[in-house]
């Protein structure tokens, strides 16, 4: 599962500890821990792949965009997401310091952390790196695996983490895919029952069908807001 903002090979809006963390909260949680790491993962993706089928309000940041011709895996981030242009003061293994970033009051420890360091000219270009930490006092910014090509030519540019309600989004979305896949006679395509003159008609619970797909509520509640206001969703 590749959780990197911007890289085109992303499959996940979310990380399993993120969807961990916030599901352990929802009345449903049993259904969500009893499944295994590659089961959850697999649910994360599904929904994440759902979610881009919105209509969501920009193109994606990277979208053969910023001089940088490539496409990115996800929708998310937008062209309208924050994004850093800094110029590295130096370099180790894992770690890029800028000075322009030491101190600033708004981007404080933390500020970047999930984000994505994306080399965008010069030494390395096109490779990105999954954000470990930020030290906002410093202006370091240490990534999750050793860089493999970079130098003080390297033009760079930060992205923020993913918004967490976009990530909220996927938790709930894989929810309810989830109780989706519990019942046998939905997962395999029956809708409706007939004995007599009794019938049963099984729906995909508090969802909606947007385009043939169903949404969970509360997954088009949290990417409500990302969507085009020409095509608000009707639910």
């Amino acid at each position: 599962m590749n959780v990197i903002p911007t890289h085109p090979d992303a499959d996940s809006y979310t990380t399993l500890a993120f969807a961990d963390d916030y599901l352990s909260m929802k009345d449903e949680e049993k259904t969500w821990s009893n499944l295994s790491n590659t089961q959850k993962e697999r649910y994360l993706v599904r929904a994440s792949r759902q979610l881009d089928m919105l209509p969501i309000s920009s193109l994606p940041l990277y979208y053969e965009a910023m001089n940088f011709r490539r496409k990115q895996g996800l929708k998310f981030p937008l062209l309208h997401d924050r994004t850093y242009q800094v110029p590295a003061t130096s370099l180790g293994a894992r770690t890029m310091v800028s000075s322009q970033l030491a101190g600033l009051q708004h981007m404080p420890t933390g500020y970047f952390d999930k984000g994505a360091l994306v080399i965008i000219e010069g030494t390395g270009r096109g490779s990105i790196y999954q954000i470990a930490t930020f030290n906002g006092e410093t202006g370091t910014v240490t990534v999750m695996v050793d860089f493999t090509a970079i130098d003080l030519t390297s033009r760079i540019v930060l992205v923020e983490q993913i918004h967490e309600d976009v990530q909220r989004a996927v938790c709930e979305q894989a929810l309810y895919l989830i109780t989706y896949q519990e019942n046998p006679l939905v997962s395999k395509g029956i809708s409706s029952v007939k004995v007599d003159d009794v019938s049963e008609t099984y729906v995909m619970p508090f969802g909606s069908s947007i385009n043939g797909v169903s949404y969970s509520i509360e997954a088009l509640g949290y990417i409500e807001p990302f969507i085009s206001t020409t095509s608000r969703m009707q639910t």
